[in-house]
């Protein structure tokens, strides 16, 4: 890709707010989180995990937690039912 390319790329992203109902295909999910893990981190060291979430009652629980303590200190578990409800996905 020509820097022209990538700049006009960058220039035409645009932030989503609404999204369409329906499943993302497994393959593009993978494929977003595979670009993510190319992001450059402070030496290397590539602090991020990534959680992909398909439950909508999850999704809500994570926005409420979200909406509740964005911006503070405080440090939130991500439970249900004195359980990890959220897990690594696996990949091949």
């Amino acid at each position: 890709m020509k820097s022209a390319e990538l700049l006009e790329l960058i220039k035409s992203r645009r932030s989503i707010r609404k999204f369409k109902p329906g499943e993302i295909p497994q393959a593009d999910i993978e494929t977003a989180i595979m670009a993510g893990g190319f992001a450059p981190s402070n030496g290397n060291s590539q602090p991020w995990r990534f959680i992909y979430v398909k439950d909508q009652v999850v999704k809500r629980e994570l926005g409420e937690i979200v909406k509740n303590n964005y911006g503070s200190s405080k440090k939130v578990s991500l439970t249900r039912n004195g359980k990890k409800s959220l897990r690594p996905m696996p990949f091949s």
